[in-house]
């Protein structure tokens, strides 16, 4: 119990700085902005950190502790280097932390109310999945043998060759570096701590989406929460619906990809759509591309699928063909993926 504690401990405080990271200086700062949606975009710089540096520490057999001080240390340095530039524009984010206690209606808090019993159940219950044979015990034997991707999760012995299909998305990496530092089993990590946190952000993000369609409405806010939370409980009958994704095995990359990368990455094409984009939110954007070939191989198709949908779209209503270059250059991450993907097949 008080591992779990500690580790909670240490996924909120490393959530809050990542959180500080993913906020000052963005332009687009807003006083409706949440704090959990404050902490996702710290969480999508720090999944673009683990991809950038996993790859190729992975293939320079790096063993897990000195990867997981070369990831904290290059964390510290962007977030200390992020405030020192960016020390003026803390008043604002207090602001938008502080807005959305404004208005509460009977919707929200049965959309609330919902929330919490899905917390409830995703804590007191567990679930297994057959792909955590190779995800999750990937995480834990990265931390028993201290060593990335060298041990084949199913068997124990060496990898002959690295497994095409996996390592250029690394994604049980975080959970086994939050393991290393914590001292508590990745496997305690996913299907407990993460997987709460991780409803807890969607549900963050789904409420930013719904402030994007219905304006400060709290009425049709509440209403489209709640719908929402409803849809997601009725939908576990099969393991690819949406409410499986989030609410069964969200400690997965590819559910992590389907329930927040990806609406992540829709929310800020939205958001440059209609208020303009500057150099930070290209630097977002392409985070969050990184972090879509991190969590999973198949962001790295899909993101670019939403990329190309959004900018074909984008250069047709506004004929801006600069805009649509510097967009699609946000894809470069996923293009040359999917090339060290063909080469490594």
């Amino acid at each position: 119990m008080m591992q779990m504690l500690q580790c909670s401990l240490f996924v909120i405080i490393a959530t809050v700085i990542v959180g500080t990271l993913g906020t000052i200086g963005l332009d687009n700062v807003e006083k409706q902005t949440s704090i959990t949606e404050v902490i996702l975009r710290g969480l999508i710089y720090v999944f673009a950190v683990f991809q950038l540096l996993s790859i190729p520490a992975i293939y320079r057999y790096m063993s897990l502790h000195a990867f997981a001080w070369v990831v904290a240390c290059t964390l510290v340095a962007m977030t200390g280097g992020k405030i020192i530039w960016s020390v003026k524009k803390k008043s604002k984010i207090r602001c938008g932390i502080k807005h959305h206690w404004d208005e509460k209606t009977i919707w929200n808090l049965m959309a609330l109310v919902l929330i919490v019993f899905q917390l409830f159940m995703a804590v007191a219950y567990a679930n297994t999945n057959d792909d955590d044979a190779f995800y999750v015990a990937t995480a834990t034997t990265a931390v028993e043998s201290d060593s990335l991707y060298a041990v084949n999760p199913y068997t124990g012995d060496p990898f002959a060759s690295f497994p095409a299909r996996y390592v250029l998305s690394p994604f049980p990496l975080f959970y086994s570096v939050i393991s290393y530092f914590t001292g508590v089993s990745a496997t305690i990590i996913a299907h407990i701590v993460m997987h709460v946190v991780f409803i807890v952000l969607a549900y963050g993000l789904y409420a930013a989406i719904g402030r994007e369609i219905f304006g400060d409405d709290a009425h049709k806010n509440g209403v489209f929460m709640t719908a929402l939370c409803v849809v997601n409980i009725c939908s576990l009958g099969a393991e690819h619906l949406q409410g499986s994704m989030l609410l069964l095995r969200n400690w997965q990359g590819k559910a992590v990809l389907a329930t927040i990368v990806i609406p992540f990455i829709m929310l800020q094409l939205w958001r440059m759509h209609k208020m303009g984009q500057s150099k930070t939110d290209y630097v977002l954007l392409f985070s969050a591309m990184l972090a879509s070939c991190f969590v999973s191989s198949m962001g790295i198709v899909l993101g670019v699928v939403t990329l190309g949908v959004y900018g074909m779209t984008d250069l047709i209503l506004k004929h801006d063909i600069k805009k649509f270059m510097m967009t699609m250059c946000c894809a470069l991450p996923n293009i040359a993926y999917a090339l060290m993907y063909v080469r490594i097949r």
